[in-house]
């Protein structure tokens, strides 16, 4: 098992380089502009992806080598203080984690099951649109649903993902 952390950020790179790893495992460092000419994760491997833009960050969670790897994501959130304890990945963790507290979570993953959390098409379908700036009440006629569920299913999404 290896360790891949992925960032925009080349101080958050060099921040982990510090970080003393579970078992001594190897840790593999991506720009993520540059991840074409890296060695990928292979399944079960611990991917730590910390980028601020949207697509690029959505491209890299999306690329088929990242299916079946441990997933945490660092996200500025409005709970940016706190780290809910989750069982399924991706794990979703605020974005001002700091080191000791990040090398907890990774001993974490390292010793629980890949277990991959599933996504109905439906909040699939909601985020989506609302990625590209649809408004609900457009969604509601697009999906053909009732607003009601549309929020339901969108507070019900963001509470499981602990945003």
């Amino acid at each position: 098992m290896e360790y891949h952390f992925i960032s925009d950020d080349s101080f958050f790179l060099q921040g982990v380089s510090g970080i003393n790893l579970p078992g001594r495992k190897k840790r593999i460092l991506h720009h993520a502009g540059m991840l074409s000419d890296k060695k990928h994760p292979q399944s079960g491997d611990i991917v730590v992806v910390n980028i601020a833009d949207i697509t690029r960050r959505q491209h890299i969670l999306q690329s088929p080598w990242v299916a079946y790897c441990r997933v945490i994501i660092l996200l500025r959130t409005k709970n940016d203080g706190r780290y809910q304890n989750q069982r399924k990945f991706p794990w979703v963790i605020p974005f001002r984690t700091g080191q000791y507290t990040l090398a907890d979570i990774l001993s974490r993953a390292a010793a629980s099951e890949p277990i991959q959390r599933g996504i109905t098409q439906s909040q699939r379908l909601l985020f989506h649109y609302l990625c590209r700036g649809y408004s609900l009440p457009l969604l509601k006629e697009k999906m053909k649903v009732t607003t009601k569920y549309l929020y339901a299913l969108k507070l019900s999404t963001m509470k499981t993902y602990g945003l």
